[in-house]
């Protein structure tokens, strides 16, 4: 078990260009800050062109985006990822996609994930996200968006099953408050 106060408690990927993980496992990390990019398992920071392709993230533990946290992060792309198991006391129990930049995920799994706010599985605040051929199942949030909470960008949906997920407040697999196209 790795630990990190700040960010990133497997991995931090910090003003770096295109950073490309592939056939990699990053689990059982735990990062016990609570800066908005206190990613669990990855925390990426200006980190423009990460790829992750054949990726497993799980049973992390992290402020906000427990599986991974990008930040101010443009054309980041995952492929064949898989984000189980997480918790987060913030948001995004699996994924978060914060502070502008464009990001795909495509051919993944995001499962049984948790989050104490918005996004059980997934957050996405500000730039586009396109998800096509995923599972958003079975992620649970104390606030919203028990699946996904999308925010003041545009989230684009192509072949997605979201179900499963559940939240105390609106929208147990989606809650969104941008463009929404599916």
């Amino acid at each position: 078990r790795n630990v990190s106060g700040s960010d990133g408690g497997g991995l931090l990927v910090y003003w770096s260009d295109d950073v490309h993980l592939r056939r990699v496992s990053i689990s059982d990390n735990q990062n016990t800050g609570s800066y908005m990019c206190a990613g669990g398992g990855i925390s990426a920071v200006y980190a423009d062109g990460l790829s992750l392709s054949d990726v497993v993230l799980s049973n992390n533990q992290g402020g906000s985006g427990a599986g991974l946290c990008g930040c101010a992060c443009d054309e980041m792309a995952l492929d064949h990822v898989t984000v189980t198991d997480t918790v987060t006391g913030g948001s995004g129990g699996g994924i978060v996609f914060s502070e502008g930049g464009d990001a795909t995920i495509s051919n993944s799994i995001i499962a049984g994930n948790h989050a104490e706010i918005y996004g059980g599985g997934l957050r996405h605040l500000w730039g586009g996200l396109v998800l096509s051929n995923v599972l958003v199942l079975g992620n649970t949030s104390n606030f919203s968006g028990g699946g996904i909470w999308s925010g003041d960008g545009v989230l684009t949906l192509t072949d997605v099953t979201v179900a499963g997920n559940t939240t105390v407040n609106g929208g147990g697999g989606i809650a969104s408050t941008t463009a929404l196209y599916m």
